[in-house]
This record gives C-alpha cells, structure tokens and sequence, in this order.
C-alpha cells in the first residue's frame, strides 16, 4: 500500500512539475526533466524544485534534506564569490593587512599572494555554481551511491609571474630568518659571519661528495674538520670540534 501512495506522489509530483517547466518562459525549463535538476538554481528557476528531489537528488545522492539545504547555501556562496563587489571588498580587507608587514619588499610579495588568491577563489566560485553537490560530496552531505564523497577540483590559474604561488611564496619563507636575527650587523663582523657561512658550506660539500668511501679517508675528512674548525670564532669552534672528534 505505501509503494502506491508513493509511486502516486512520484506522478503527481511529475505532471505538477511538467506543468510549471511548460508554462515557465525559460529557456532551460522547456528542456527535459534531466536538465532542470542539474542544479539547485536551474530547479528553482523552474518551480521544480520538489520534483528533482523526489526523482532525482535523493535517489542518487541517498539523504534528500540535508543535502537539498546543503546545495541552496552553497549555490548561495558561490554567487557571493562571483559577485564583484565582493570581490573588491577583499582585495581591499586583504591589501591593507599586506601594508603592515615589516619590509616593503614583503608588502609587495603579500599583494601579488593577494592577486593569486583572489584568482583561486573566483575559479572556485564558478566550480560551485556548476555543481553543487559536488561541494556538498565532500562535506558528506550528499554521498552518490557510486562514489562513497565528492571530490572538488581544484584548477590552477594559467602560469604568469605575477600569478605562480610557489615561486611568490618561496622568497617570502626565505626571508622569515631575517626576524629572528639582527637586521643591521657591523661591516667587520657581517664580513666575518659571511666568511664562517662559506668555510662551513665547502666543508658540508666535501663530505657529501666523498663520505662513506672507505674509512681511512673517511678519518681524514674528520682531521680536515678539526683544521677547518681552528680558522672559526672561539664559540663556533668549540661547538663543531667536538662532534668531529668523535669520527666515524
């Protein structure tokens, strides 16, 4: 008895919803049924919002209620990502917050992470807007029988040196030493930490490059250590004679 009250429903539901496309002056309402239940915003356009979820969302997307509100807001979202005034709105909020950071060089770097960032979001507002419940999919609102989550795609902006993320966030992260150590050293002793910085990378590639091929050398490479480690600063030099002491 329940499967004929429901497979009733099911036709009225049809002939209602047939009625409302026909008489609708859209032109993706006098498509097929398939076509209006593409998306949350094409069902509502066409008053047939109802009808796809009866024959179609819940059937393919299991939990009919929670998923429907989950596509309306989030069809909701992504006009608000399209919309160009939101858009402006934070670029601006963004650009400002770029003006506070402690060098100018950084300043510019954060605006171009800024650009990019905007870039991304507009994309993801128009995957949005084209598919819903692929969104919902994978918030696990909206679950497809074939597909246990949805998956967005994310799509990056075409190469640009203005718009390549990493290459923008690569010299920012470069810098962040620069925080943690004084900013302005005396010309002698910038001179000599530079000239400690470079004995120290000669050292480090020697041993990568000659290590491990047999022990006698490898002894030889630990003497070299303790000489290189004579030329450092007394500190600098205590610290290294130690662990290179102790040899292979």
């Amino acid at each position: 008895m329940e499967s004929k009250w429901s497979g009733l429903v099911l036709i009225i539901s049809v002939c209602l919803g047939s009625f409302q496309a026909g008489a609708s002056p859209l032109h993706e309402c006098g498509e097929r049924p398939e076509d209006w239940c593409r998306d949350v915003a094409t069902a509502a356009k066409c008053g047939a919002l109802e009808l796809c979820r009866l024959t179609a969302w819940d059937r393919a997307l299991g939990k009919g209620i929670p998923c429907h509100l989950c596509q309306v807001a989030v069809s909701v979202v992504g006009k608000i990502l399209q919309d160009n005034r939101t858009e402006e709105k934070l670029r601006l909020f963004l650009d400002k917050r770029c003006q506070y950071l402690p060098f100018q060089d950084w300043s510019v770097k954060c605006k171009r992470m800024v650009d990019t960032g905007i870039l991304v979001l507009v994309q993801l507002g128009k995957q949005v807007l084209s598919d819903p419940k692929v969104v919902c999919g994978t918030f696990k609102l909206c679950q497809p029988r074939d597909r246990p989550t949805g998956t967005l795609k994310y799509q990056q902006p075409p190469p640009g040196p203005s718009q390549d993320f990493a290459d923008l966030i690569a010299p920012f992260m470069a810098n962040v030493p620069l925080l943690l150590h004084p900013q302005d050293l005396p010309h002698g002793e910038a001179q000599e930490t530079e000239e400690v910085c470079g004995d120290c990378l000669q050292l480090v590639t020697a041993v990568q490059q000659q290590l491990g091929t047999n022990t006698a050398f490898t002894w030889a490479l630990v003497g070299h250590a303790k000489w290189v480690c004579e030329t450092l600063t007394p500190d600098l030099a205590q610290r290294v004679r130690q662990p290179a002491g102790k040899g292979p």
